[in-house]
């Protein structure tokens, strides 16, 4: 018999990734029930799980099922109350990024983890990409010197939030920020060490009275180096890139194709212009080939699902947790930080 499991959410972040997640991970995970304050829509993800009970109110689920383990899909600014409740019941916790709208809401889950006894795993996914991981084990190993900063670009289109007023996004302190922000700071946080500052610029290009801001220019200082971000929520098309500048290199990950490549032009001599813009070329292409073969054949690693096997690891062996609760609060301090900026700017 698997961990036995509550999940508490049932909206698309839950059935897109958190549901494939739990049955990768086949008999290691028993969902014994799933909750959401609209009972239809846990029922409806209930279904292909047989037994699976179905609940409205998450105190009554909690006395109930008497969960091992909750996994919490619930927009932000209801995972202190939740999340001190499931571990109060004695469960382990999993839950969505950020870990709170604020460091006092994550110091409370984290004080009612210590008085527990139990663990809790923040879901950072864009971390847990097999293109990241395999830029962290070639930073690790030293494939482009020493890491001396890094820049994220992300591309959002304008309709799939900024241009939604009732997108429940514009309800929290840094409006679309709030959604994408926290997968940009762990990054910097794993990569470059504790985020020290913060530092702002924002436009406005959407006219819409339910946003706060629409394009962002975010730059962190962190200990081991400087991390810049270019966040555009207001274009037609998609585009997520990390790239991590070493002394000898740089490795240039697309986030949505999966393909990290190594990338080097140590002169401006032609023929090494040439020759290092063709092997970009070629990675590109090969990388797709091996991404899309993945794809083809189901091999491809769900982010979620490789976060929830290191936590269910950590649980049952001692290893260390995938992601410690500490680098939640990390986080939520420099979203603070941000926020405040963006209420002065505007």
């Amino acid at each position: 018999m698997g961990v036995r499991t509550l999940l508490i959410g049932c909206g698309l972040i839950a059935r897109a990734k958190h549901l494939p997640a739990i049955r990768a991970l086949g008999k290691r995970i028993a969902l014994t029930a799933l909750c959401d304050a609209n009972l239809e829509a846990a029922r409806t993800l209930a279904r292909p799980f047989g037994g699976a009970r179905t609940f409205g109110d998450a105190t009554t689920a909690l006395r109930e099922v008497r969960p091992e383990l909750v996994i919490l899909c619930t927009p932000p600014q209801t995972h202190r109350a939740l999340g001190v409740q499931a571990l109060e019941t004695g469960a382990d916790l999993f839950l969505e990024k950020p870990m709170a709208l604020t460091s006092p809401d994550c110091e409370a889950i984290l004080a009612a983890a210590r008085r527990s006894g139990k663990r809790i795993c923040v879901a950072f996914s864009q971390t847990f990409t097999p293109a990241v991981r395999q830029a962290e084990a070639a930073v690790r190993a030293g494939a482009i010197g020493e890491l001396t900063g890094l820049q994220i670009f992300l591309s959002t289109p304008a309709d799939y939030m900024t241009n939604r007023k009732d997108h429940w996004v514009h309800r929290l302190p840094g409006g679309v920020f709030s959604e994408t922000g926290p997968h940009i700071l762990h990054l910097a946080l794993r990569f470059l060490g504790e985020i020290r500052e913060t530092a702002v610029q924002t436009a406005k290009r959407q006219d819409h009275p339910w946003s706060l801001a629409d394009d962002f220019r975010i730059t962190l200082t962190c200990a081991r180096g400087l991390a810049s971000a270019n966040l555009i929520y207001t274009t037609s098309h998609w585009a997520a890139r990390l790239e991590l500048l070493g002394t000898e290199g740089r490795l240039l990950v697309d986030l949505e194709t999966g393909v990290c490549l190594k990338l080097t032009r140590p002169d401006l001599r032609p023929a090494t212009v040439w020759k290092s813009g063709t092997a970009e070329g070629i990675g590109q292409i090969l990388g797709l080939l091996r991404s899309a073969g993945r794809t083809l054949f189901g091999k491809r690693e769900n982010s979620h699902g490789l976060i929830l096997k290191g936590f269910l690891d950590a649980i049952e062996q001692g290893t260390p947790l995938p992601v410690p609760p500490e680098e939640g609060l990390a986080v939520t301090r420099a979203m603070e930080q941000i926020g405040r900026q963006l209420r002065r700017a505007g």
